[in-house]
C-alpha cells in the first residue's frame, strides 16, 4: 500500500467526520406536554351542584379506579400487631415451638414444685394489682378468663376424679368480689377501732 492511498483513505474518514460535524442537527419532534393531575385528593364536597348532577346520568355507575379511590383502609394496632406475629411465626417457627415447649416446662415445674393453690394465688395477686391500675380493662379480662375457665374445667371434668385436681381455674370474678368484700370488712374494723380508740 502506498503513501498516496493511506493519505486518501484519511482524508476520506476527515471529510466525512468534518461533514457530521459541521452539518445541521434534525431538530427533533416536539414533545407533547403532559398535564398530570395531583395524587393528593382534594376534599370533595358531598352534596354535588346542579350542574354535576345534570350532567351525570341517574343510573350512571363509579368506575372500578373511583371504587378503589374510595376505599380507605387504615390498620388498628392490634392488626398491625397481629399481622407481625403471624408473619413471626411464618418466618421463625423454631422460635415459637422452642418458646411454647419452655413456657409448658415452666409452668408445669411451677404446679409440681408449688401448688395448685399457689400458683393461682399467684396468679390472683398479679390480677389485683392489674385491677387495681386498670379497673375498667380487669373486668372485661375477668369476663373472659371466667368464660375460658368454665370451658377448661368442662375439659377437665373428662379426666378421672383427683388425677388434674391442681389445674382447675380459680372463678375470677368471685375472687376479686371476695377479695373487694375482704377490703370492705377490713376498712370497716379499722374505722370502729378508730373511733373507739378517740371515744
Amino acid at each position: 500500500m502506498s503513501a498516496q492511498a493511506v493519505t486518501l483513505d484519511d482524508d476520506k474518514t476527515l471529510s466525512a467526520i468534518r461533514s457530521v460535524l459541521t452539518e445541521p442537527a434534525e431538530v427533533a419532534a416536539p414533545v407533547p406536554k403532559i398535564e398530570r393531575e395531583t395524587r393528593i385528593r382534594s376534599t370533595i364536597d358531598p352534596q354535588p351542584t346542579a350542574a354535576v348532577a345534570a350532567e351525570a346520568p341517574a343510573d350512571a355507575k363509579p368506575s372500578l379506579v373511583e371504587r378503589v379511590r374510595g376505599i380507605t383502609f387504615r390498620p388498628s394496632r392490634k392488626m398491625v400487631l397481629l399481622g407481625v406475629v403471624a408473619m413471626l411465626v411464618v418466618l421463625r417457627p423454631h422460635v415459637f415451638v422452642i418458646g411454647a415447649i419452655v413456657a409448658l416446662f415452666i409452668i408445669g415445674g411451677a404446679f409440681a414444685v408449688f401448688g395448685g393453690d399457689a400458683v393461682w394465688g399467684g396468679a390472683m395477686r398479679c390480677f389485683t394489682r392489674f385491677a387495681n391500675i386498670a379497673p375498667t380493662r380487669a373486668a372485661r379480662l375477668a369476663k373472659r378468663m371466667d368464660t375460658f375457665a368454665l370451658r377448661w374445667d368442662a375439659l377437665l371434668d373428662r379426666f378421672p376424679d383427683g388425677s388434674v385436681d391442681g389445674l382447675y381455674l380459680p372463678n375470677f370474678q368471685a375472687q376479686t368480689k371476695a377479695d373487694e368484700h375482704h377490703a370492705a370488712v377490713m376498712s370497716e374494723r379499722l374505722a370502729r377501732m378508730q373511733s373507739s380508740a378517740q371515744a
